[in-house]
């Protein structure tokens, strides 16, 4: 077989993996340019690890072409491709406003660099993407028990998952191409080239909410930071403006070369972080909390009259999480405890094939077959 075919991938049509895991060994039947290839142990190995690391053991049902299958891809389920991409300097595109604001094409700019970054694209029978995930990583993906990390970026709920962009044309949704090589390349522009407001920032505040010392992270490198990312001040679901903007001014000074030295705090088992609502639920059953709503009210809303600021207390019209990191700042209440620092690939794969009924109709552990592939990889690389 020539050797071209490790580095000018065409198309695969079929790729059947056999795996004898007790002799680690495998072969692999590679379909390209219409001629049918069949690697020995050695070359399926290369292929793998090098282009096409496959977790699924049967593609029978895989009829359609793949596409140009680009470097990193981790594994391929039906409806489901998990693909990896090294450290690389990336540009921000946010516009402070959230969505209910009048908005505009004004927005800020910032260039950071980032770690190893994990992305999962779910997609339907026509191609379509239909949601993605989005993780860092402190190393590229070798082990099913590799620990995730939530991307600290705008855009992202609490478990990694991208907030779905809007399109007004069917040219942003048609331009990609019918196979998988097409839902990676929508994948990767929905979470870089479309921007992000400030609506959602629940990713992003994980780091600052679950770091004791916020100068080990991106976020950490003005002296201000410790102010702006105290956990008083980190206490609901969502940052400021200033705060995101503190964050990027931060980051961007980081060099590429060294973002692998930056801690990262894990996402959440759920789309919200479960744990913040649930913190928020309790504290509002406090006797301090209800102490202190009045004072708190009337100094907030000086400026309103005394029957508006009662009526905000009677209807809960006014900020909780401003009012919880008040009652946090000045020791009333205690602030949340940290997360459990337990989330792998293995985890958050198994979370999203059970939600998105990916393991079904399935006779195979996609699970088990995945960890025996990367077994047979490391043993072999």
């Amino acid at each position: 077989m020539p050797d071209t075919i490790n580095r000018m991938l065409d198309t695969i049509n079929i790729v059947t993996v056999h795996s004898h895991y007790r002799k680690a060994s495998c072969a692999a039947k590679v379909t390209q340019y219409g001629n049918d290839y069949t690697l020995d142990n050695d070359q399926t190995v290369n292929y793998l690890l090098n282009h096409y690391s496959a977790g699924y053991i049967n593609f029978s049902n895989l009829s359609k072409s793949t596409g140009l299958m680009p470097p990193g891809v981790k594994a391929l389920l039906p409806n489901l491709v998990v693909f990896e991409r090294p450290p690389v300097y990336q540009n921000i595109f946010y516009i402070p406003k959230v969505v209910t604001q009048e908005m505009s094409d004004q927005h800020l700019v910032y260039r950071i660099a980032l770690p190893w970054q994990l992305y999962i694209a779910l997609y339907n029978s026509d191609y379509y993407l239909h949601n993605v995930y989005m993780y860092f990583m402190d190393a590229p993906l070798t082990s099913l028990d590799q620990n995730l990390y939530a991307p600290a970026i705008p855009n992202f709920y609490a478990n990694g998952q991208l907030c779905r962009p809007n399109f007004s044309l069917m040219d942003d949704v048609e331009r990609y191409s019918k196979d998988v090589s097409g839902v990676i390349s929508a994948a990767f522009d929905w979470v870089w080239n479309n921007g992000t407001n400030h609506d959602l920032t629940e990713s992003m505040l994980l780091l600052p909410k679950f770091t004791k010392d916020i100068s080990s992270t991106v976020f950490g490198l003005f002296d201000e930071a410790k102010l702006y990312f105290d956990p008083s001040c980190c206490s609901g679901y969502k940052l400021t403006v200033d705060q995101v903007k503190t964050a990027f001014s931060s980051w961007e000074k980081v060099n590429i070369k060294d973002i692998l030295n930056y801690k990262w705090v894990v996402p959440s088992s759920t789309l919200h972080h479960s744990d913040t609502m649930a913190y928020i639920q309790m504290v509002q059953q406090t006797e301090a909390y209800c102490d202190n709503i009045q004072d708190w009210l009337f100094s907030e809303y000086y400026d309103e009259c005394e029957e508006d600021i009662i009526s905000r207390l009677e209807n809960l019209d006014y900020d909780v999480d401003r009012y919880i990191t008040f009652l946090i700042s000045n020791n009333y209440i205690s602030p949340p405890l940290p997360q459990n620092n337990d989330f792998s690939y293995k985890k958050i794969l198994h979370s999203i094939c059970m939600q998105y009924d990916l393991l079904k109709k399935k006779t195979v552990n996609i699970l088990y077959d995945i960890k025996k592939i990367t077994e047979i990889l490391s043993s072999d690389s």
